[in-house]
């Protein structure tokens, strides 16, 4: 569920939207431009918007699709549950108080996407049909998202600070439920 985006439209639409946005993308040279088919379960790097908690100034930044569970220390236990960790439910938000996510619901972020992709399984067929669902006239719009900070340490001893974000999912309108009607996690979307 909600786990291919797209992102299909200049970058620059994001710093022409928000004027006084701050950048702080280390691969200030790679191109966004025709991110077709961007798959969270990989866990690529993708570009957010963020408030982070000491600034008040909205940043441009590169973090990880899958909130990383920091409260694991096994690395395969980890990335088996940050599978899990792609989307939100945003019923957890707030109702849910021992849930993960509510420990971040003040961490929020934006997701610029020119659209989502999602499957919808027709009997009698093997193959599922693709949707490519956005916005009608519009080349970009934002879906809102869950963000957080955790330290990595890599070979040679050198910690940074990277970043990784899920996307907030709901109970889907009628339209939606009728596309994503299949899959562990149907009747869901952004």
């Amino acid at each position: 569920m909600c786990w291919d985006i797209s992102l299909h439209t200049d970058i620059e639409i994001i710093k022409k939207t928000f004027p006084q946005l701050r950048d702080e993308r280390r691969q200030l040279d790679y191109n966004y431009d025709y991110l077709e088919n961007v798959q969270a379960i990989t866990f690529p790097k993708y570009p957010i918007l963020y408030k982070d908690k000491d600034s008040s100034q909205l940043a441009l930044t590169e973090m990880e699709w899958g909130v990383l569970p920091t409260y694991i220390d096994d690395p395969k236990l980890q990335a088996d549950r940050r599978r899990n960790m792609i989307n939100v439910r945003s019923e957890r938000i707030l109702e849910d108080k021992k849930s993960y996510w509510y420990r971040l619901r003040k961490q929020r972020c934006l997701i610029p996407v020119s659209g989502t992709f999602e499957h919808r399984a027709v009997k009698g067929w093997k193959k599922k049909v693709p949707y490519f669902i956005g916005a009608e006239g519009r080349e970009l719009f934002y879906l809102p998202g869950l963000y957080q900070w955790h330290e990595t340490v890599d070979e040679d001893g050198v910690v940074e600070r990277v970043g990784s974000f899920g996307m907030l999912t709901r109970a889907a309108n009628e339209v939606m439920a009728n596309i994503h009607n299949d899959g562990p996690n149907k009747h869901r979307m952004p």
